[in-house]
């Protein structure tokens, strides 16, 4: 009937169509309605969506404005909170907008869906309250959900080695390079077996990185 009405109204349409191709009752009951995951403002979904096409493309500067539009626009936007933490640094945001950024999506994850829950949690312990305990609790429940999440096999490889337990880090940078295919993954594994002394078998892992991404910062 109005603007106001149209985040609930394709929350029901994208329910109805769930149930057609034969989503079970008891999971469509237990799905948090769009508006308390996302935001109930479309200008702030306007915003957020513009500033999410704009960072893939590689504009974060251009993007960075729009974000902090659509918090201003829905100051409870999860969502956005949490992307303008991400952006912030690529678009030279002050480390105090970056950690309140954080912060903020921290107070207001129970507005996220479980995934970015965990997300939410490990980024905060890692930037803000640096709490390495909680921080790696956190990406392993980011694991516990979803076993392939290139971030958190990232993240938890690389804090695993820093902390001297190399052959855990192994083991989890082992899981991220075939879902990641990076430097990151693949300089965390190098760096598992580095800390090991298997420095032959960390030199064929940088070949490998070298053969699969010649244009790679670590070659």
């Amino acid at each position: 009937k109005d603007e106001t009405a149209i985040i609930a109204a394709l929350d029901k349409l994208s329910k109805r169509l769930r149930e057609r191709v034969g989503e079970s009752l008891k999971s469509l009951q237990n799905t948090e309605s769009l508006e308390q995951v996302t935001t109930g403002s479309i200008e702030a979904l306007q915003k957020y969506s513009q500033a999410v096409r704009l960072d893939d493309a590689g504009r974060s500067e251009e993007s960075y404005p729009l974000i902090q539009e659509a918090v201003a626009a829905d100051t409870t936007f999860a969502m956005a909170w949490r992307k303008a933490a991400a952006i912030g640094p690529r678009a030279g945001a002050t480390q105090a907008e970056v950690r309140a950024a954080y912060r903020r999506a921290f107070e207001l994850r129970a507005r996220l869906p479980s995934l970015e829950q965990r997300l939410t949690e490990a980024s905060f312990y890692s930037q803000v309250e640096f709490d390495p305990g909680k921080e790696e609790a956190a990406w392993r429940a980011v694991l516990a959900l979803k076993p392939d999440e290139r971030v958190a096999l990232n993240n938890l490889a690389l804090q695993l080695n820093e902390q001297g337990r190399h052959v855990e880090a192994e083991s989890v940078a082992r899981r991220a390079v075939p879902v990641d295919r990076s430097w990151f993954s693949y300089g965390h594994l190098a760096g598992a077996l580095t800390g090991q002394g298997r420095f032959d078998e960390a030199d064929s892992v940088l070949q490998e990185l070298a053969a699969f991404s010649p244009g790679s910062p670590r070659n």
